[in-house]
């Protein structure tokens, strides 16, 4: 039986649950992700005059807005669970605000240590706790900034890095969180795009074009000789193009992954116990659905899998179904038709 992690205050209950929200969405973006990469591109073949023939893609399936929603939701709530955090801390250290200094109350993240110093002066007059050197919460704050804090999210993971032939983009958790949500807020919604990696037969896979690149109608799959069978496969995926000034295309299911990962088993807490070395972790996979129980009976028995398990299986059923299917054959269209 799983016990109540002892060092969780009872205020921050409910930013447990918006882990557990970000949980549920994660596994939402992957399902839909890995549903649309099945019909995602539609192909015809060209035949033309002169006995040669193109395969073309004929049509993108769109992606479904939802993937860019559950995203943009996931950030916004990753980001708010840091704020509820240092809102805690403060509040339980300091006499009551006025409202000025209540809303100077948040997370700060500063790349450079000088503005973090800057940061820390500026704030101490209204909220000391935040901004004194000698503040537990201040240096537990100060341990977790881009500029102290080891830890860095990859842009794709070392295999998928050697079979694309692409050199992985790490940064900061703190640094992206800010990006995501700043675009967010002040410029529009994050939008995921789609992305394929095309394979033909008769190249060595190495020697090939392994880059998950932007494929639209009349994109050239391949072209040969009529009466000369050449196969190729598509890997479809859903991607997020990281806010300047970064540009990697990432999977936004597995971005809010790593990103949710550093905010349950580091940052919160780090925040809150001084430690991130801790034997019970925040559950983040409870039930969020009207079923009889107080959120503290929720969060003392977590009762199913996180959403990377749940994925798991989904995607190996999505696999093992593909790869028992026989090949497709375009539909030939003659070049004089050929819009």
């Amino acid at each position: 039986m799983t016990i109540y992690p002892s060092w969780l205050p009872e205020q921050l209950e409910p930013a447990v649950a918006r882990l557990a929200r970000v949980d549920d969405c994660i596994f939402e973006m992957g399902d839909l992700s890995g549903q649309w990469s099945l019909a995602a591109l539609e192909v015809k073949q060209v035949r033309r005059n002169d006995g040669r023939y193109r395969a073309l893609v004929s049509a993108v399936r769109p992606i479904p807005p939802l993937i860019s929603l559950l995203f943009s939701e996931a950030i916004n709530h990753l980001r708010a669970v840091l704020d509820n955090v240092v809102w805690h801390l403060v509040s339980e250290q300091s006499v009551a605000l006025d409202d000025k200094a209540a809303k100077a109350v948040a997370m700060p993240i500063h790349e450079d240590p000088e503005r973090f110093t800057a940061w820390a002066k500026d704030i101490r007059r209204r909220v000391p706790v935040l901004g004194q050197h000698t503040s537990t919460t201040y240096q537990r704050i100060k341990e977790l900034q881009p500029f102290a804090d080891p830890a860095r999210v990859p842009s794709l993971g070392p295999l998928l890095a050697m079979l694309t032939d692409v050199i992985s983009e790490d940064v900061h958790p703190l640094l992206l969180l800010q990006a995501y949500s700043n675009a967010d807020k002040h410029r529009a919604i994050t939008m995921t795009v789609g992305r394929a990696m095309l394979t033909t037969n008769g190249t060595p896979f190495l020697a090939q074009d392994r880059s998950l690149r932007r494929v639209g109608v009349g994109t050239v799959l391949g072209e040969g000789s009529w009466g000369t069978p050449l196969a190729f496969e598509s890997s479809a995926a859903v991607v997020v193009e990281r806010p300047a000034p970064w540009s990697a295309a990432v999977s936004p299911t597995t971005e809010a992954q790593h990103l949710r990962d550093w905010v349950a088993q580091r940052a919160l807490p780090l925040l809150i116990t001084g430690s991130a070395d801790l034997t019970t972790a925040v559950p983040v996979t409870i039930s969020l659905e009207d079923d009889g129980r107080t959120l503290h009976d929720r969060i003392a028995a977590p009762d199913r899998p996180g959403a990377r398990d749940r994925l798991a299986a989904r995607t190996a059923e999505r696999y093992a179904h593909a790869m028992s299917q026989p090949p497709s054959f375009p539909e030939v269209v003659s070049e004089e038709f050929d819009d």
